[in-house]
């Protein structure tokens, strides 16, 4: 049965208006709780991984799939320059906070870590994603998240953390860098990438070590880092695992460290080309821009053990000042080695620091 007559509005008022006061009171006394309901916390996902393993290019991929929504982004650089924040490729209006000079899991970078976790947790973001370090150590990972939880007061939920593997290194890798398998071993899902570069019986046997150090948890292969949407929105089992005393230090060769070089002056593709194949037997990762006559414009170089990539096309305006860093695979900065590498290729001077 249906009933035709009209909503009795009050005498004084027309449909319009009455709707108008009532809303308006409605919000008067569940403002507060509405506002409460809408305003989730954001979620905070690291992302890490060993030196050239592809984890720029990995959130990329995470910030196309994650298209619409409100996302933070924290990116670490272990040397003194930050370059993986200039490529990152859709970060459009929302934030970006760069951490250079070491690894957010160390007292040098803890502090500043959580203090910029805090801001962006303001913000009303959906995301907040945070690129470690290539030699992050995140054995200290819980401490630091549950700090930054406490005093977001509310804002903020940790939603794990994603290792990326370099599939074509890894069995060489793990045996001389600890930070490799202890990346590993604080994480809650793992995309197996560059499995194009190894063979199905390298792969196999990575399946088994993963499964040994985090059984249970998914892992993805992948090429280029090509992942979907069910690394981030899936329902994940989420890891807090304390700190183990095992992955203390680095492992047989150190403390890896680092140099900066600035070329002064422009240089030939093939030169180049030739002193960064040579400077892959005593590093583990060279990363940045160089200036390539005849023109001097800009062009990134990224360079993984052998691997060499040099960009085709010179960097876009405002890119850094030229210079790259150099990661070494000891605890003394390759400088010497640099400079007797360069000398030997290129007649073009040099500023190492």
């Amino acid at each position: 049965m249906s009933c035709n007559r009209p909503f009795p509005f009050p005498a004084a008022l027309d449909g319009k208006r009455y709707f108008t006061h009532l809303w308006s009171d409605l919000h008067v006394l569940y403002g507060q709780e509405v506002m409460k309901m809408d305003k989730n916390p954001a979620k905070l996902i690291f992302l890490t991984g060993f030196l050239g393993s592809g984890k720029t290019t990995l959130l990329n991929r995470l910030l196309a799939l994650l298209e619409g929504s409100r996302i933070g982004v924290i990116v670490n650089e272990w040397g003194s320059i930050n370059i993986d924040a200039g490529l990152i490729e859709h970060a459009g209006k929302d934030e970006i906070i760069e951490l250079s000079g070491g690894q957010i899991f160390c007292s040098c970078l803890s502090g500043s870590f959580v203090n910029a976790v805090v801001k962006l947790s303001s913000l009303n973001l959906d995301y907040i994603l945070t690129e470690a370090s290539g030699l992050a150590k995140p054995s200290v990972l819980m401490e630091i998240v549950n700090e930054a939880e406490k005093r977001s007061e509310g804002k903020l939920a940790y939603e794990g953390m994603i290792c990326i593997i370099d599939a074509s290194r890894y069995l060489v890798l793990h045996e001389v860098v600890n930070a490799v398998d202890e990346q590993i071993a604080y994480s809650d899902r793992f995309v197996l990438n560059k499995t194009d570069l190894a063979s199905p019986a390298d792969i196999a046997k990575i399946r088994d070590i993963l499964g040994e150090l985090r059984p249970g948890y998914p892992v993805y292969e992948a090429v280029n880092a090509s992942v979907g949407g069910e690394i981030i929105s899936g329902r994940q089992k989420i890891s807090r695992t304390e700190a183990d005393p095992k992955y203390r230090g680095w492992g047989a060769c150190g403390r890896p460290a680092s140099c900066t070089v600035t070329p002064k002056e422009s240089v030939g593709r093939l030169e180049l080309k030739a002193f960064l194949s040579a400077a892959a037997a005593f590093s583990y990762r060279i990363k940045g821009y160089v200036p390539l006559s005849p023109g001097g414009e800009l062009y990134l170089v990224d360079c993984v053990g052998e691997q060499v990539k040099i960009a085709d096309t010179p960097a876009e305006e405002g890119r850094p000042e030229p210079s790259f860093v150099v990661i070494g695979k000891g605890a003394v900065p390759p400088s010497d080695d640099v400079r007797r590498s360069w000398k030997q290729f290129l007649d073009a001077g040099i500023k190492i620091s």
